[in-house]
């Protein structure tokens, strides 16, 4: 059964099984490994079972843990009869381990476009009839025989059927790819355009940074969340080769349902990305949910103790951004880590003589990681680092005072 996903919900790598995961659950939708902490929200460890950051036991899958490495040899002689018997299991994390090696070393290279791999026919290719078929003669059959058969004209057409050739780079000639979400239509895009590439070039796709500029070129990136989408591509449907990677098993099953999709004209439409706004100056204001902006609101009526610190003395939108996260974080101990849009509108409504713009303090979180800031990397929140709680705790005590000249030396 698919879990539905929330609106503002992101998929991110299983630290276990490597498969792409809901943000928002404590648990991965594929093999049930605890991913998050349910005291504290960090993230969990394979090999561990206690969280790393406040010690709480972690929840035991009711199957255990996995298999160990097994191997058995035994010998039976009886007379001049010998029989010999041999077994040997592997965890699920050695075989991932040692699978894209193994593989690689049984299938050639060229095992795409070579003629292993067929191509699934364009629709108009299948409807052809019985009687479109003309009987061939003897004679048609001996000069067949004596002359060489002809390269199938349409084939290059074939292999072109969604991309044109750009100096060594395929340029997609349609934005849907039939993914339901954003993300689901990156990683169509994915597994599409490296099937392809080893159909037109006969050679593995050669680095991640190839396949990003791929995508660029057709605006389907989604910068925040891109990287994360590639490497769950990596993880299902591709294996390392010399020279690059190409698509394994299940990458080409993909890749033919892809096209199986595309070809279809009754198919569904997929997630229309390219009609979203798009920025080109700073980073978007943080949107904020009406749930979270009356958090914001609760955290701003309660006392934070702020020593001798004066809010007035904070004049760059780094600093400001500091202070939110500290007050919310560590003064009120709301957790560890706090989404940027309500450490904003904690800020501005705490204080209303403060004029920092949305835009500037996003920005400042962004471009001042990881000396300041950090990320959790399940839910996208944030936090300060130890040096950035340390400068903060510092203004209060009165051992140092925010300044323009701390920004410049750092």
């Amino acid at each position: 059964m698919a879990l539905a996903l929330a609106e503002d919900s992101e998929e991110v790598v299983c630290q276990f099984c490597k498969e792409l995961t809901p943000s928002e659950y404590n648990f991965c939708v594929v093999c049930d490994s605890q991913t998050k902490c349910l005291e504290c929200g960090k993230k969990t460890f394979p090999g561990k079972d206690y969280c790393l950051s406040c010690s709480k036991p972690l929840v035991v899958k009711k199957n255990g843990s996995q298999a160990p490495n097994h191997y058995l040899r035994t010998v039976e002689q009886d007379g001049d009869k010998r029989k010999e018997h041999t077994e040997f299991s592997l965890s699920d994390k050695s075989v991932a381990e040692i699978a894209p090696f193994v593989v690689a070393q049984i299938l050639p290279d060229n095992r795409i476009g070579d003629g292993t791999v067929a191509l699934p026919p364009a629709a108009d290719e299948i409807e052809t009839s019985a009687t479109d078929v003309t009987p061939k003669s003897n004679a048609d059959d001996a000069s067949t025989a004596e002359t060489p058969k002809a390269e199938n004209p349409t084939a290059n057409t074939d292999k072109l059927r969604f991309f044109t050739e750009d100096s060594g780079v395929l340029v997609a000639t349609t934005k849907d790819f039939k993914g339901k979400t954003w993300s689901e239509q990156q990683k169509n895009f994915l597994v599409l355009y490296c099937f392809f590439y080893k159909l037109v070039f006969g050679k593995p796709v050669p680095s991640d940074d190839h396949l990003r500029s791929a995508a660029e070129k057709v605006d389907i990136v989604d910068k925040n969340n891109f990287t994360t989408y590639l490497k769950g591509v990596h993880s299902s449907y591709l294996m390392p080769i010399t020279g690059g990677f190409q698509l394994n098993d299940d990458g080409i099953e993909r890749a033919k349902t892809i096209i199986t999709l595309l070809d279809n004209k009754q198919a569904p439409e997929g997630e229309k990305y390219w009609l979203r706004n798009k920025s080109t100056s700073a980073p978007a204001t943080p949107r904020i949910k009406d749930e979270d902006k009356k958090k914001a609101e609760a955290w701003a009526s309660e006392k934070v103790e702020l020593g001798k610190l004066d809010v007035l003395e904070l004049k760059m939108a780094r600093e400001y951004a500091m202070f939110a996260i500290w007050s919310i974080t560590v003064a009120l101990k709301k957790g560890e880590s706090v989404k940027s849009s309500e450490a904003y509108h904690y800020l501005t409504t705490k204080y209303a003589n403060i004029s920092v713009k949305s835009e500037a303090f996003l920005k400042a979180i962004n471009n001042n990681k990881p000396r300041y800031f950090d990320s959790n990397q399940l839910d996208g929140s944030c936090y300060l680092t130890k040096f950035g709680k340390q400068c903060v705790e510092d203004w209060v005590s009165g051992k140092a005072k925010p300044s323009a000249a701390e920004a410049q030396k750092s």
